[in-house]
């Protein structure tokens, strides 16, 4: 009873360590070294080491290392779809329907600012057309491919094999000899490109890669 007490803990903590890291993160811009993120996962397990937190950093969807160790949190799909609108806002290209607050009918008609600053967006419009962004966002992966990620630039890469292994059950399993076999494989691409596209996480190989839990030419569990 104790142990599962205590792996139930320690789940606990893990879901707490990766929302500290992503607020972090975020407070930094969507990028940041490893110490600080050490620091900030410290307040919830004060003992968890350097290398627990890049094991939890690794496990976590939207963060990527950058080639020169920095941590970088992509957008989330409503955070890319809020960027992009307001994009297309700026540019003229959609148009906003602002309305007033109730509260604002007192304002002076000659007194333009402070009403441009008291107005409000029309929440109905507004919640339409992010939820259009994010259908646009979340389209389908490419034909015959498992999964589709959207950059912090909007860019959609699609990357692994669709379907399932023979017999059934998942084709992704990190820590096999079928994973080596593919880290030693995708390496080989690997070497094969461009330093640029080697140390781009968003390539479909090495999107691939991280799924596979790739170091090198093995495949790990952890």
């Amino acid at each position: 009873m104790k142990q599962l007490i205590n792996e139930w803990r320690q789940f606990l903590n893990e879901g707490a360590i990766e929302k500290e890291i992503s607020k972090t993160l975020s407070d930094e811009g969507g990028a940041s070294g490893l110490d600080p993120l050490h620091k900030t996962a410290k307040k919830v397990e004060k003992d968890i080491s350097k290398k627990e937190v890049e094991d939890t950093i690794e496990d976590m969807d939207n963060v990527t290392k950058h080639r020169d160790g920095d941590y970088i949190k992509e957008e989330s799909e409503y955070e890319a779809a809020m960027r992009r609108l307001k994009d297309k806002a700026e540019d003229g290209s959609v148009s906003i329907e602002v309305e007033p607050e109730e509260d604002d009918i007192d304002l002076d008609d000659d007194d333009e600012d402070i009403a441009e600053s008291r107005s409000s967006y029309n929440r109905d419009t507004i919640r339409k057309m992010v939820e259009e962004e994010m259908s646009r966002l979340n389209e389908k992966p490419a034909k015959g491919k498992a999964k589709q990620k959207v950059t912090a630039s909007g860019k959609k890469v699609s990357y692994g094999q669709a379907g399932k292994a023979k017999g059934g059950g998942p084709r992704v399993k990190p820590g096999t000899s079928k994973g080596d076999a593919y880290c030693a494989r995708s390496m080989g691409i690997k070497k094969g490109l461009s330093k640029e596209k080697q140390n781009d996480p968003n390539t479909p190989n090495n999107l691939s890669r991280k799924r596979w839990k790739c170091s090198g030419e093995k495949s790990t569990k952890s």
